[in-house]
């Protein structure tokens, strides 16, 4: 209003290419995006303004390659220098950094997929890591792919299979149990 010369921020949005988008699994009013210039934004579908804003508090800004949202609401993110970093979804305007790991992969941190267990990571090192989700410690590695991990994602009727492609053009699917690769397409 003119009157008390408040501000109201009428569109806001990334400057940079988006990297990804993300929805929490079941509900479509929250969603997160991530960008190359190092910005994470968590929108309100129904006021189609950014809730909350998250980066990195490095001086140089990591470029954003990948997310997820967790069960928690938390927003887990992969970056290009290899750091995976989890934000606490606030009504702030900064969100803050909940927990990060540490060269989680040599290069980028290309993709990422949470459940309530267990964290499940790509990268450009073509491995794919399993993190325990509560520890953030390396429960296992995988190293079958030749070239950089596209997608990495849970069986949706045996939860100890994942499944990863790469730009291998070649998908591997892993039994966690027996910590054998079961077929590969």
């Amino acid at each position: 209003m003119t009157s008390d010369l408040t501000s109201t921020v009428n569109c806001e949005g990334h400057v940079s290419h988006i990297s990804e988008v993300a929805f929490r699994p079941g509900q479509t009013q929250i969603f997160a995006t991530i960008d190359h210039a190092g910005l994470v934004l968590v929108w309100d579908i129904d006021n189609l303004v950014a809730k909350t804003r998250m980066s990195p508090g490095t001086l140089k800004k990591p470029k954003g390659t990948c997310l997820c949202i967790a069960d928690d609401n938390s927003i887990v993110t992969g970056w290009e220098d290899g750091f995976i970093r989890a934000f606490e979804v606030t009504d702030s305007k900064f969100s803050p950094l909940k927990w990060e790991i540490v060269n989680s992969h040599r290069g980028a941190v290309t993709s990422l997929y949470c459940d309530e267990n267990y964290i499940l990571s790509g990268g450009e090192d073509g491995v794919v890591r399993v993190w325990a989700r509560k520890t953030h410690k390396m429960v296992t590695q995988i190293m079958a792919h030749a070239k950089t991990v596209s997608r990495i994602f849970p069986d949706l009727k045996q939860s100890n299979i994942i499944h990863s492609c790469s730009i291998d053009k070649i998908i591997h699917s892993y039994d966690l149990k027996t910590e054998k690769k079961v077929i590969m397409h």
